[in-house]
């Protein structure tokens, strides 16, 4: 059970990370990169979506009831 809830706090920091550097990215795009900056919105909302699911109590639980 520790070591899901571990990996949980790990995916969770490397989600924020990952969310953060996409984030900049995006950022310094301009107008003539409209669809690489679309893709990495994509991305940040699926990670940010992902995040959600991963800090949620249920998810919590389930993990716990798999592993433990």
């Amino acid at each position: 059970m520790i070591k899901s809830s571990q990996k949980a706090l790990n995916d969770l920091a490397s989600i924020d990370r990952e969310v953060e550097t996409l984030t900049v990215s995006v950022t310094k795009l301009n107008d003539t990169q409209k669809e690489q900056r679309n893709e990495l919105r994509m991305r940040i909302d699926e990670l940010q979506r992902r995040r959600i699911e991963l800090s949620e109590p249920r998810a919590f639980r389930e993990v716990s009831a798999m592993f433990g």
